[in-house]
């Protein structure tokens, strides 16, 4: 028997599962659950978002990578659902656990938006359902490879004229370009981790991050560093002017928002203060 593809938000609704540990979901002999991972803000020093990932375990309780399950999925309705079921277990666990401010990043990818499968209502309802303002909700569309960069494009123009955000993820790698973020005109380009490591490996490489940052400013999109992972690297960043940062240098994912972000402002702060220091520029008396 062929697994329901029923979309409605009450159907999803039926696939969830609460636990003292949160909100879990069921998909094809799976168990979705949800991590997050905070995005701080260089300049304000302080958690402004936080990143929802998924966690897969099979049946054996083998943990499954989100991609390969989506890799399974042939049909555009498979994906879909996995989509969207993915997104509503992350707000029901986001909004469960009372975060008053800061954006909530949802991925999704390209092969779902240019389907044409996906209309900004599902969002909108998911928002209505949890009480969660349509503008704490940032997209984050995933490194895959779009059928049609322009009708990409025309999708993502549709939502931003609503109050979402739109972040394009992995740039610098695969298909995620410059095409894609001329053609979109995201809120928030995420540089692909292999761009952030290679930003301390010598002068011309932090020259290139700093040109790179600045010509996506220039484009009108804010610049978030996934996969910070040291100091060096954080410092080289802050060089470079980047908006925001995101990594296991700040804390691991944990379902926990607040297990997940407590220990980031500081270390943030701590960051700056070396920052400064490096500049032989005093801090200021507060």
């Amino acid at each position: 028997m062929k697994p329901s593809r029923d979309l409605s938000l009450d159907s999803l609704l039926a696939r969830l599962t609460p636990t003292p540990a949160g909100w879990l979901a069921t998909y094809r002999g799976t168990t979705l659950r949800s991590v997050f991972q905070p995005v701080l803000s260089i300049t304000h020093k302080r958690v402004v978002g936080y990143e929802a990932l998924l966690r897969v375990v099979d049946a054996n309780g083998a943990l499954i990578s989100p991609t390969a399950l989506f890799d399974r999925t042939r049909a555009d309705a498979d994906a879909l659902l996995l989509d969207r079921l993915a997104r509503c277990l992350h707000t029901a666990n986001f909004v469960a656990q009372g975060i008053g401010d800061g954006w909530l990043f949802l991925n999704v990818t390209p092969r779902v938006l240019d389907s044409g499968l996906v209309q900004r209502e599902f969002v909108e309802t998911l928002c209505r359902h949890f009480a969660l303002p349509p503008n704490r909700i940032v997209l984050e569309v995933v490194e895959q490879p779009a059928r049609d960069e322009a009708e990409l494009a025309r999708t993502i123009d549709m939502i931003q004229h609503r109050d979402f955000l739109i972040a394009i993820d992995d740039f610098g790698t695969g298909f995620s370009n410059f095409d894609r973020v001329w053609r979109a005109r995201p809120d928030i380009v995420k540089l692909d981790r292999s761009l952030v490591e290679r930003s301390t490996w010598s002068g011309e490489d932090r020259r290139i991050m700093h040109h790179l940052v600045s010509m996506l400013h220039q484009a009108g999109t804010m610049v978030l560093a996934e996969g910070v992972e040291s100091d060096d690297t954080l410092q080289s960043l802050m060089d470079a002017d980047i908006d925001f940062v995101q990594g296991f240098q700040f804390g691991q994912p944990d379902a926990s928002i607040a297990h997940a972000s407590a220990a980031a402002p500081a270390m943030l702060d701590a960051a700056w203060r070396r920052f400064i220091a490096r500049r032989h520029v005093p801090v200021a008396a507060t």
